[in-house]
């Protein structure tokens, strides 16, 4: 297997024509790259503390976010920044540019959808808390774009302490911003941080307690279940599934009991990738703290993302 270290890892942004993929560093740096051939094609420096990027279908204009909810915009050509807004100051989760090119999509932690102009700056909220206001307790598990069924996706408390919570979908367009509710979960909600995946046919989720990959259809209604491997010592940590749906990927962390301090600094990370189907291991990686995984070009390549850099590999 080819393996080649890129600049930059944490949360990659793959554009949905699969032709650039931007990573960023720990601080305020973003290389942005051509997934074709991997050549890194712009350095930019933007905001401290990226913790989201996106670069618009034209290829023209960069968003980067920061863990203060910042967004700044800057066009790639002249690496000069087109505008920046605080936006609601909560940061969220990762953002949409529209079709137009000039207009991003944001989610914030409250809940909130929000539109930017990437031209004058101006943000408005569509959904969720008005400006100011903090969800107390927190009602937003996580929001995300499913590009196959081209909707929002929210995943919902249901408040007061119940068990459970529901999914809510809307159109992903600016101007149709209109959440409904699809499924209801009556004990636990599936959970971004343990892995769930918006694929091709189906969506992937990770069931932790029965140690289970769950397949559910676009509005998430359970389809099937599978046991997962356990080639560690350690129990799963998070798991990601290939866009088509050829490989699983879990990440079981550092391979010693997490409390045994001296051992930690030393132990050999483990993640592994699996044919979907059958559940064989294909590839084994100790990379330290990986923070994400992502296919492209029809599941034949792939990007593992880290906090220390990322590895595109072919299969």
């Amino acid at each position: 297997m080819k393996i080649k270290k890129w600049k930059g890892g944490f949360r990659p942004f793959l554009t949905e024509d699969e032709s650039m993929i931007s990573t960023t560093s720990s601080r305020n740096t973003v290389y942005v790259y051509n997934a074709g051939n991997g050549k890194l094609l712009h350095t930019v420096k933007t905001v401290s503390n990226v913790s989201e990027t996106a670069v618009s279908g034209d290829g023209k204009l960069l968003a980067a976010k920061n863990t203060s909810g910042t967004i700044s915009v800057i066009c790639l050509e002249t690496q000069e920044e087109i505008c920046r807004s605080a936006m609601e100051g909560r940061e969220g989760y990762a953002m949409l540019f529209m079709p137009d090119h000039r207009t991003l999509l944001d989610f914030d932690w409250e809940g909130r959808t929000m539109r930017l102009d990437c031209i004058t700056g101006r943000h408005d909220i569509l959904d969720g808390p008005g400006a100011g206001v903090k969800s107390l307790p927190k009602l937003t598990s996580h929001i995300q774009y499913d590009a196959f069924s081209n909707q929002i996706c929210k995943l919902c408390y249901n408040g007061s302490g119940l068990p459970g919570g529901r999914v809510m979908v809307s159109p992903a367009c600016a101007d149709q911003i209109a959440f409904r509710t699809v499924h209801e979960f009556e004990t636990a909600l599936p959970r971004a941080s343990d892995g769930l995946s918006f694929c091709r046919t189906n969506n992937y989720y990770l069931d932790r307690r029965q140690n289970q990959l769950v397949a559910a259809d676009k509005n998430f209604t359970e389809l099937f279940r599978k046991e997962l491997p356990a080639p560690g010592i350690c129990s799963v940590d998070k798991i990601w599934v290939s866009k088509d749906e050829k490989y699983l990927f879990m990440d079981f962390g550092r391979q010693c009991d997490s409390r045994d301090f001296a051992a930690y600094k030393t132990a050999k990370s483990l993640s592994c990738l699996f044919a979907l189907d059958t559940m064989d291991q294909i590839a084994e990686f100790d990379y330290d703290y990986v923070s994400d995984f992502m296919t492209f070009d029809g599941d034949r390549k792939f990007l593992l993302a880290t906090w220390h850099g990322s590895y595109m590999g072919v299969l």
